[in-house]
C-alpha cells in the first residue's frame, strides 16, 4: 500500500471524516493518521469541531446573530453589484 504524504492527507481530510473516500483511499488516510503525529491532531480537532457544529445545529440561532449575518450578506451583494 502506498503511503500518502501529509499534504495529500490534509487535502482529503474532510472527505475522510465525511466517509466519502473510496475504500482504498480511506484505508491509506487511516493508516497515515494512525502513525503521523503531525496530521492526527488536525484530524482530531476537525472531527471534534464537526461534532460541535452538529450539536449546535439543534439549538436555535439567536435573532441578533441571524440579523448580523443577513446584513453582511446584503452588504456583500451591494458591493458586488457596485463593483
Amino acid at each position: 500500500m502506498e503511503m500518502l504524504s501529509c499534504h495529500q492527507v490534509m487535502a482529503q481530510l474532510w472527505a475522510y471524516i465525511d466517509g466519502e473516500l473510496t475504500p482504498e483511499l480511506n484505508e491509506q488516510v487511516r493508516a497515515h493518521l494512525e502513525m503521523c503525529a503531525r496530521c492526527y491532531p488536525q484530524y482530531d480537532f476537525e472531527r471534534a469541531f464537526l461534532a460541535f457544529l452538529q450539536r449546535m445545529a439543534s439549538e436555535p440561532v439567536p435573532a441578533g446573530l441571524r440579523r448580523k449575518v443577513f446584513e453582511q450578506l446584503l452588504a456583500e451583494d451591494t458591493r458586488e453589484e457596485a463593483g
